[in-house]
């Protein structure tokens, strides 16, 4: 069985970085080379557990295909291919929630992996904050950041007027499905940024995981809550099949949080993008809630109790967070700023498109 085992590892690696063969009538060649979806879900697989038998040379060759492919969506702007490298960077990020008994979760760490997921992340994250345009400096960074939500198009965005006033049941029940994965996942990303950090910074996230744990009752989490709205709407929890539908801004706005919040090198950069989650949704949230009871669908206490609470967890951010971070590391408030920035143009992009989709069933 180990012979087996090895055999199909090898083959795969070789397929991985096969290149088309010149001979185009034989009957025996190189397989043609994967694309970027195939070779996430390739590495997920059994076969790369064996990582001894790791050929370090490939390491390179590996990168350059993950950076290639995302920059290359990036500069022609394709929808195809931007959803393609998104699909595939959301699955290689997907091992970081896999359960103990999934194959994908001991290739979290397998050197592959992390590879091709890190290359890609970076890319990413480069090819947005190149686009952005910050003040150098800020005197009070904690005025900054309100100020950069308010005035920012996702902080009054359209969507919600359109939910509130105009959408029917089936726009909020696709609402929901799109906000679905993201929403369940927050509790976890929200673990990962408390990791490593102290003082009064540790105290705000443990409270606000308090909070997102139903503050110890488990009916009132907020995962199960956000399943209770989604099963009364006749929702559907999103499935690796259903990702094909997901425009790729739902997948880019997913795997930006996951970037920043699993890589510690982006600690300060998450802060700041979950500074600006928590300033952005109660005033969007109250809106979605008035468009349920106008269609008669019964208010989701997942959206009503975070516009309660994350009022208290924005301003808890800004103060127990967010200052003391800037105070204790001065190149911090550059991250953190980058930080908001990146979630307010990530989420303006994903509102964007959720906006138009809504409006073309409601046609």
């Amino acid at each position: 069985m180990v012979l087996i085992r090895m055999r199909g590892w090898l083959m795969t690696t070789q397929m991985l970085f096969a290149t088309p063969t010149s001979d185009k009538g034989s009957a025996i060649g190189i397989p043609r080379p994967p694309t970027l979806l195939e070779l996430a879900s390739q590495l997920l697989s059994s076969d790369f557990r064996a990582d001894s038998a790791i050929d370090w040379g490939k390491l390179p060759g590996l990168i350059s295909k993950g950076t290639s492919a995302i920059a290359t969506a990036y500069e022609s702007e394709d929808s195809a291919l931007l959803h393609d490298v998104h699909h595939a960077l959301y699955m290689l990020q997907s091992a970081h929630f896999a359960s103990p008994d999934d194959v994908a979760a001991a290739s979290q760490f397998s050197p592959f992996t992390v590879a091709l997921r890190s290359s890609m992340e970076d890319v990413m994250i480069d090819r947005m904050l190149s686009k952005l345009e910050l003040d150098e400096a800020v005197d009070q960074l904690g005025s900054a950041i309100r100020e950069q939500v308010r005035q920012h198009p996702a902080g009054a965005h359209r969507l919600f007027d359109h939910l509130e006033q105009r959408a029917s049941v089936a726009e909020i029940r696709l609402f929901f499905e799109s906000d679905a994965r993201l929403n369940e996942r927050f509790f976890d990303l929200l673990a990962m940024c408390l990791v490593g950090t102290s003082g009064t910074a540790k105290t705000e996230l443990a409270a606000n995981l308090w909070d997102e744990a139903g503050r110890g009752n488990n009916a009132r989490g907020h995962v199960h809550l956000f399943s209770e709205a989604l099963a009364a709407v006749g929702g559907r929890e999103p499935t690796i099949e259903s990702l094909a539908s997901w425009e790729w801004q739902a997948l880019a706005g997913h795997n930006l949080f996951v970037a920043l919040c699993s890589n510690r090198k982006h600690t300060f950069r998450a802060m700041g993008l979950m500074a600006a989650t928590e300033l952005l949704d109660p005033p969007q949230y109250s809106k979605l809630i008035q468009g349920c009871r106008r269609v008669g669908l019964p208010v989701p206490e997942y959206y009503s109790e975070h516009v309660e609470i994350d009022v208290v967890h924005g301003s808890g951010w800004l103060d127990n967070v967010i200052a003391p971070l800037a105070r204790s590391n001065p190149r911090a408030a550059r991250h953190i700023l980058e930080g908001v920035a990146l979630r307010l143009e990530s989420c303006r992009d994903y509102y964007d498109t959720l906006l138009r989709k809504l409006q073309s069933i409601g046609s």
